[in-house]
């Protein structure tokens, strides 16, 4: 009876004495918890039902038993105002993650916080056990990331009040990784749940997790062409002016006035001639000229402006009208706009080298360029920084390249 509370299971068989009897009511009866959960009975403070008050009798004619407090009721809470975010949207790097969540019971040490990152959507990484991966967060500690089951884990070392707001950070170090195709904004792939002694929370998506979008199908590719030669016809590099070629397609759609960008470690910029100084004019939209080619597909590009950033070396490339996703898009930015070389040096396909965008479909904060040519000669191992100067490269004393 619903008004009561009261559920009456009627024996069809007799019940000899002393014998132990489970019964199961199918959640197809249509019998749902208490909307605040079951509470400790020690938990004053707590919302919810009193596990107290949970009582077993029975009306048996060979001894009647009057209603008695059942010894072991699961408790259960409430968890609200959840969200998760990550410290940032790249897939195939180890991010940080934030959890948040309100439980309308207390946490104390041995409890945990599980966040559940959908192997099958493409979280991934290495897996951290051990407690070698801690959280700085005060009252937080131990972490471990198990990728092939999707789970994050962290233990509660401290004390947090029942309904108090609650948010931890897992850094990066735990090894999770975003999906190679990015993410759909509050994703069911993204859930919380805790195994809290005064109340544990089953999985349930995060109430907010954000988009990412992803740079997918063709690699994304940076090329230069020399603008500048020497009187024998070779030309210059390092340091010197070039055009760029910019190839790249995103899978979630751009609107006008979004960016895609691309980060250009070691590049610099002088004025190149009026028309394109004007588009490339730091966090300019521009008026003049034209800056794309016509993509791979025979689609002209919609990716007409661009800025320099000569602070962050970014190159920015504001959409003039919606752009699909999906579209291969080839953009060149001629030698005209002044942009040189590095004078350090690339390696091949340089992970420094990196292409992102600001969409609200799926914002991308730079995934490492696929394809980018090496810029003059690396001369071993040990020389990781690539100490390059004016074509020369100081390595160990040695010179290599002129």
């Amino acid at each position: 009876t619903q008004a009561g509370g009261l559920l009456t299971l009627t024996l069809g068989v007799p019940l000899p004495r002393g014998r132990p009897v489970t019964f199961l009511v199918a959640d197809s009866n249509g019998i749902s918890l208490p909307p605040d959960g079951v509470r400790p009975a020690s938990c004053s403070g707590c919302a919810g039902t009193d596990e107290g008050t949970v009582t077993l009798a029975a009306d048996a004619a060979a001894g009647p038993v009057a209603a008695t407090a059942a010894a072991s009721v699961q408790r259960v809470g409430v968890m609200t105002q959840t969200a998760v975010s990550f410290g940032e949207l790249r897939p195939g790097t180890a991010v940080s993650v934030t959890a948040q969540l309100t439980l309308n019971r207390p946490l104390v040490a041995g409890d945990a916080v599980f966040v559940h990152l959908a192997a099958a959507a493409g979280y991934g990484g290495n897996a951290t056990t051990g407690g070698s991966v801690r959280s700085a967060t005060a009252g937080f500690g131990a972490c471990s990331w198990d990728p092939a089951a999707g789970l994050l884990t962290v233990m509660v070392e401290g004390a947090f009040a029942a309904s108090a707001p609650v948010q931890v950070t897992v850094p990066s170090e735990a090894g999770v990784v975003l999906p190679p195709l990015g993410m759909p904004a509050d994703s069911p792939d993204v859930a919380l749940s805790t195994n809290a002694s005064a109340g544990p929370v089953e999985r349930q998506a995060a109430d907010s997790s954000p988009a990412m979008g992803a740079f997918a199908g063709d690699p994304t590719r940076l090329n230069y062409a020399p603008a500048e030669f020497q009187s024998d016809g070779t030309p210059f590099f390092e340091g010197r002016v070039v055009s760029l070629t910019l190839g790249f397609s995103l899978n979630v759609a751009v609107e006008a006035g979004e960016v895609v960008f691309a980060d250009l470690f070691g590049f610099t910029r002088t004025g190149g001639d009026a028309e394109t100084s004007g588009l490339l004019d730091k966090n300019g939209t521009g008026t003049g000229g034209n800056l794309t080619l016509v993509d791979t597909n025979g689609v002209f590009s919609n990716f007409v402006n661009a800025s320099w950033d000569d602070s962050t070396a970014r190159l920015s490339l504001t959409a003039s009208e919606m752009v699909p996703a999906h579209q291969h898009h080839v953009i060149l930015v001629p030698s005209s706009a002044g942009i040189r070389l590095p004078e350090v040096g690339l390696s091949a396909n340089d992970p420094r080298l990196r292409i992102g965008t600001d969409a609200a479909a799926g914002p991308n904060t730079g995934t490492p360029i696929e394809r980018s040519p090496a810029l003059a000669k690396v001369c071993g191992a040990e020389c990781a920084a690539w100490n390059f100067e004016c074509g020369k490269c100081a390595c160990g004393g040695d010179v290599c390249g002129e």
